[in-house]
């Protein structure tokens, strides 16, 4: 789908951007948090939403995928998730509060395992012991624990398991990894919409 960006850059405020979207769901999903947020110049609450919204929609793809790909969206889904929970406890969130803000997670993880990860204090070997493999590894030889080492630790544990299933899978799973990609892209063309919305409103 074509969308013009610079038109959408160029909107004066958050009620204009809801309005001229071409996606119903983030227009119900902004509408609801705007509602909530009024005038406040903060575009955190906005994020989380969509970033919420982008967690469902891999969670809903890793129910329905095989095997060889789960692998795939499973590091997607752990990084978005971890890198959401740990921000959260950042800003002071409790876990049932940051539990509220994200979608159902169980089938990966259980909220008491994410809990105890959360909320001990050097949560990143609790990580490593849950993920295992290279990832897992990686969080152990880390020093001390920020967000950006975590995402960073996902994205490059990624590229070999694209490479391995794009030998035995190349069309499917071509199809999968575009659609994360793509989304990706989207949601961060969003974002960018909103500040530049919240700036200029």
């Amino acid at each position: 789908e074509r969308v013009d960006y610079p038109h959408l850059l160029g909107l004066p405020g958050i009620d204009a951007l809801i309005k001229e979207l071409p996606w119903p769901n983030y227009q119900r999903a902004l509408t609801a948090v705007h509602r909530q947020v009024g005038d406040k110049e903060v575009t955190f609450p906005y994020e989380a939403e969509l970033d919420s919204l982008y967690l469902q929609q891999l969670i809903l793809e890793y129910k329905r995928q095989k095997a060889n790909v789960k692998g795939i969206l499973k590091n997607r889904i752990m990084r978005e998730l971890f890198s959401w929970a740990f921000r959260l406890k950042g800003y002071e969130f409790s876990f049932p509060e940051t539990v509220n803000l994200l979608p159902d997670f169980r089938p990966l993880i259980s909220q008491e395992e994410l809990r105890g990860i959360v909320e001990d204090a050097e949560g990143w070997h609790r990580i490593a012991h849950f993920l295992g493999g290279e990832v897992g590894k990686q969080f152990e030889r880390m020093e001390e624990f920020n967000v950006e080492k975590l995402e960073q630790s996902f994205d490059e544990a990624l590229l070999p398991l694209v490479g391995e299933v794009f030998i035995t899978a190349p069309f499917g799973l071509g199809i999968v990894v575009g659609y994360i990609y793509l989304k990706e892209i989207e949601l961060n063309r969003l974002v960018e919409l909103v500040e530049r919305a919240r700036v200029r409103g």
